[in-house]
Formats: C-alpha cells, structure tokens, sequence
C-alpha cells in the first residue's frame, strides 16, 4: 500500500507538472509530492511537523522547477535560441526590460 501511494504521487506530479509546467507546474509537482510524503508518512506512524511539510513543499517545488528547466531546454533548437535573442535585443533597444524565463523551446511534432 504504501510502495503504490509513492509511486502514483511521483507519476502524478511528474504529469501535471510537465502540463503545465513554469511555476504553475512547479507548484502543482511540489503539492503532489508533499500530499504523497504526507500520506506516506501517516501510513508508517511517523508525523510530520508543519515546518517539516513547508520543507517538503519548498524543497520540490525548486526541484520541480528545476526539472521543467532542464528537460525544457535539452534539445532546444538553435535557430529558436537565435530568434529569442534577438527578440530580446530589439526589445533593449527600444527601452524596455525583457524579463522573461524561458521553460522550454521545443514542440511535439502533432502541434
């Protein structure tokens, strides 16, 4: 019982945070996990403070971030990475500030 609450709390946050990835995903990935943790942890007769579980929820919320970084730019194209740059310059140039973080720059082939 408690092996399954692990493994669909990891494939669960993993799914809705690649769908809809950024800091909506990030936060969605870290409420999963912490939910997943928390059920564990109830399972086995050890409980979690309420700092513990902000803990939990900071730590894979950074991670789940960092995740939808990482896979989000594996592979990017360059002619992609070339284009933002220059988007970026114009915008420069005319005054304003990009500040943007960019997650991923890859399309699945059917969109």
């Amino acid at each position: 019982m408690k092996l399954t609450i692990l493994i669909s709390g990891i494939i669960c946050s993993l799914i809705l945070g690649f769908i809809f990835a950024g800091v909506f995903g990030a936060f969605f990935f870290a409420i999963i996990l912490t939910l997943t943790i928390y059920l564990y942890k109830k399972k086995s007769k050890f409980r979690l403070s309420k700092l513990g579980i902000i803990g939990f929820f900071l730590s894979f919320f950074f991670l789940g971030y960092f995740l939808m970084y990482l896979f989000g730019l594996i592979g990017a194209d360059k002619e992609i990475t070339r284009k933002l740059e220059l988007i970026k310059l114009e915008l420069k140039s005319q005054g304003y500030e990009p500040n943007w973080i960019i997650i991923s720059q890859k399309r699945l082939s059917f969109f």
